[in-house]
């Protein structure tokens, strides 16, 4: 992209009319983590792990045409919502997603904000005990209004988990704990489809 810090770009399924709508600048580090972008039906949404005001990332919104991008949230140095990774989701005006560090333990947090940046709000804290779910690499999806995430490590054998939970911050489980029997699926590191 035009300054080397990466892009926003759209293309059709069949693989036509590939365009960058955006180029980050150089007051950035890189947007590793929004490898896909969410929206809400107007605006798009993602962020970086790191950069920013305070060296641990921010998140972003822009229009699909490339005009309008703004900056909606900071990330403090310490704190919650530190290098937040993944793809986030956005249900009934919040947007939702996983830290890679951040509370008690800096083992990651999942978190909520209004779509315009304000209200952030720690939905989880995260634990290196397990089954905690630990070591993010992938984003979330969502159906109705249930979350869900995958974690690279946690669970009984520490080799990954798949959880959910509902918007609310209620009924929080872990659906599938990786490394259950010889030549079971290991360390997720992407993120889940849920159709």
């Amino acid at each position: 992209c035009e300054h080397g810090k990466g892009g926003i770009f759209r293309i059709q399924p069949s693989g036509g009319n590939y365009k960058v709508i955006y180029s980050f600048d150089e007051n950035i580090s890189h947007p590793w983590f929004s490898k896909n972008l969410a929206t809400d039906g107007e605006w798009l949404y993602g962020g970086v792990d790191e950069g920013g005001l305070n060296g641990s990332g921010f998140f972003f919104r822009i229009l699909p045409d490339g005009t309008n991008y703004s900056i909606i949230h900071h990330f403090g140095g310490t704190g919650n919502g530190i290098n937040a990774v993944g793809q986030p989701v956005v249900y009934e005006g919040k947007l939702f997603f996983i830290s890679g560090e951040g509370g008690p333990e800096n083992a990651g947090q999942l978190l909520k904000m209004n779509t315009d940046g304000t209200n952030l709000t720690v939905m989880r804290n995260f634990s290196f005990e397990r089954p905690s779910p630990s070591n993010w690499y992938a984003g979330l999806s969502i159906d109705g209004s249930r979350i869900y995430g995958t974690s690279n490590f946690g669970g009984k054998h520490n080799m990954g988990t798949l959880f959910s939970i509902n918007a609310n911050g209620s009924g929080f489980k872990l659906n599938y704990e990786f490394g259950d029997f010889p030549n079971d699926g290991t360390y997720p590191g992407s993120s889940e489809i849920v159709k």
